[in-house]
């Protein structure tokens, strides 16, 4: 990172949370929006390095590069060197992967609830360098942790119903299902196994 760089990340998992938002980046409120990530499809495959998980419940999420596929997420703006090393510390087991601005969009039809305001689009192309994490533990045999879904989809539900119900859509499991199929025999607890 150089030190008069830009440089921003998008989150996609549990930092969809406002409140883990703040713990992890100073002054947030103002530097953060919702956007779309096209040519990356999210999944439920990368095997936990510090949650609690319960046999084949390890999965968190990940994204992978590659074909016409997209996720929404939240883009950070205006990373601090601190943050950035605690960012890196708190997503071991990910490597940071850069994110083109042709493959980054504002979210045009979000309704964040909560403290949190959205940049303006110029914001984000005013970014030198735009990061993401991509899982190094992957297993397509894992299955999500169910106590890490409920953030997530927690998070998700703070950027509105549409914003929500496409990150159930966007996402996928291991069993070949999207989470909202995964989720559909049973929303609150006992996950498929």
């Amino acid at each position: 990172m150089l030190d008069d760089s830009r440089v921003g990340i998008v989150a996609y998992g549990s930092l969809l949370a406002p409140d883990a938002l703040r713990d992890l980046f100073d002054g947030v409120s103002d530097r953060i929006t919702p956007v779309t990530v096209s040519g990356f499809q999210r999944r439920f495959d990368q095997a936990a390095s510090w949650r609690e998980t319960d046999g084949r419940h390890c999965a968190v999420l990940n994204v992978a590069p590659g074909g016409d596929n997209w996720f929404n997420g939240l883009f950070v703006g205006d990373i601090t060197r601190p943050e950035f090393q605690q960012f890196r510390q708190r997503e071991r087991g990910y490597r940071l992967v850069e994110v083109t601005a042709e493959e980054l969009e504002p979210y045009s039809h979000t309704e964040a609830t909560g403290p949190i305001a959205t940049l303006d689009d110029a914001a984000l192309t005013d970014h030198d360098l735009v990061l993401t994490t991509v899982g190094t533990k992957t297993d397509s045999e894992i299955l999500p942790v169910d106590s890490y879904v409920d953030r997530c989809l927690s998070g998700a539900a703070r950027w509105g119903e549409e914003f929500h119900q496409e990150f159930r859509s966007t996402t996928m499991v291991n069993t070949g299902e999207t989470l909202g199929d995964y989720l559909a025999p049973d929303e609150t607890s006992g996950r498929q196994d």
